[in-house]
This record gives C-alpha cells, structure tokens and sequence, in this order.
C-alpha cells in the first residue's frame, strides 16, 4: 500500500514538473484518485480490524485468570507446587522439570543466587513473565 502511495506521489510530482496538457490534467486527476482510494482503503482496514476487536470482546469478554491471593515469592511457591500441568504451563512457558533444570543451571554455574528475600525460581519467574507480557517493573 505505501509502494503505491510512494509511486501516486511520484507521478503526481512528474505531472506538476511538465507543462500541463489536458493528458497531464487527467492523469494528475487518475493519480490523486488513486491516492485517495489506497488511504480510504486503509483506514478501512483499520477500522475493520478495531471492530472485530471491540466485538471480540463483547462476545468473549475477559475472564479472570490469576485469582491467587498471593503475590510475590509465595505465588511463586504456588505455582511449582501445583498438580495442573496447564496452570504450569501457562505460568512458566515450559513444563516443571525444565523449569527447575534451568534454575538449577543458573544456581550451579553461579550464575544466580538465592537471597535472603528471593529464591532463584522467583527470579526465573519474573524474568519470564516480564519477557511473555510485554511487561515491565
């Protein structure tokens, strides 16, 4: 779409730069037709796609998915000691035994350390849901 926005424009700047005949006249006009055209098409689609979002939403609204008291090294807890693989899962990005060799890994190598206030798996866990969520502190 903006190649041909780009070449529009391009045509548009040759038929000004020439001495206008009826033939430039007409071709400027084909060319700012085809420009207002190729932007009405894309807001189009933007609005297109704005409205099936807002629809989404309406038909399959947000349900709560971390309704867990808990926060901090003790949800951390929670989550590895859970039975469902699919809360594992979805939480960790990996299943527990991977997870857990990999804190094991950072533990071994020194790579990271247990703290008074923090344990590695606790670390780990952040750094994955903050690179997962787009998120930040």
């Amino acid at each position: 779409m903006h190649l041909i926005i780009s070449i529009v424009r391009f045509k548009i700047s040759m038929a000004k730069s020439h001495q206008n005949t009826r033939e430039d006249d007409k071709i400027l006009e084909i060319a700012e037709i085809i420009q207002v055209s190729a932007i009405t098409i894309q807001m189009i689609s933007i609005l297109s796609i704005f409205r099936n979002q807002m629809l989404d939403e309406i038909v399959n609204p947000a349900q709560p998915k971390h309704t867990s008291v808990l926060s901090g090294q003790q949800y951390t807890q929670e989550i590895l000691s859970s039975k469902s693989e699919a809360r594992i899962l979805e939480c960790l990005h990996m299943q527990l035994p991977v997870f857990m060799k990999l804190c094991e890994m950072f533990r071994q190598y020194r790579y990271l350390r247990d703290t008074e206030n923090t344990t590695i798996e606790h670390r780990v866990h952040i750094f994955i849901y903050i690179v997962t969520n787009d998120s930040s502190n």
